[in-house]
């Protein structure tokens, strides 16, 4: 089966291979008739001919330039997803990180969830639109990454001492989150100025639980 690349140099191909054959047959017409009066009936079988090439030629070009036009209209749609759902990962890997070093120094940590729960819904929601554009593998990566920020939210109950726990479930959603910016360049087919996926200032000064 062709893929939409092959279709287009495959009607490319069509194109090229019909003008030659048309004109083969048109140069062989002519020289033979060279040799004897062309009737009118002669011309109009060429005139027919030629026709059905130029109609056959517009209907592929055609074609082929909706086809170019869609696989760049999808390019341009899968960069941007990709891109914006890397943004959210970078700015809910920050608000996390500074809620989780609020709770492991024993701090109240209301506003972060809070601000966590927002994420927690941008990251949810750029997942689906990542299941509509992206191969396999990167769609169990997103949706670990998205499950492991939900996992470490949930975690953070100013009732009980979940430190340990909760370190965990951030440190794998981190290792999640690198990647799938891995996947993202491998996706996009090209290096981009995606947000880091390092540990900044703040995150790095999470403190160890006892």
């Amino acid at each position: 089966m062709l893929i939409d690349g092959d279709l287009s140099y495959a009607g490319i191909s069509v194109v090229t291979l019909l003008s030659a054959g048309i004109g083969a047959y048109i140069g062989a017409y002519l020289k033979e008739k060279g040799k004897n009066t062309a009737t009118k009936e002669d011309f109009n079988d060429l005139k027919e001919q030629t026709r059905q090439l130029t109609h056959a030629t517009k209907e592929i070009e055609t074609k082929i330039d909706d086809q170019v036009w869609n696989r760049q209209r999808q390019w341009e749609m899968k960069k941007e997803i990709f891109i914006e759902a890397t943004r959210i990962a970078a700015k809910a890997d920050e608000t996390l990180a500074r809620t989780v070093s609020a709770y492991l120094s024993g701090h109240s940590v209301r506003e972060g969830i809070d601000q966590c729960e927002e994420y927690w819904y941008q990251l949810a929601a750029q997942g689906s639109s990542i299941m509509i554009i992206a191969d396999a593998s990167t769609i169990d990566i997103s949706s670990s990454m998205v499950k492991a920020f939900i996992d470490t939210v949930l975690s953070l109950n100013p009732n009980e001492d979940n430190r340990v726990d909760a370190k965990q479930k951030f440190d794998q959603f981190r290792t999640l989150r690198a990647g799938f910016h891995v996947f993202t360049r491998k996706e996009l087919g090209i290096k981009l100025d995606l947000p880091p996926t390092h540990q900044s200032n703040e995150s790095s000064a999470i403190p160890t639980p006892d």
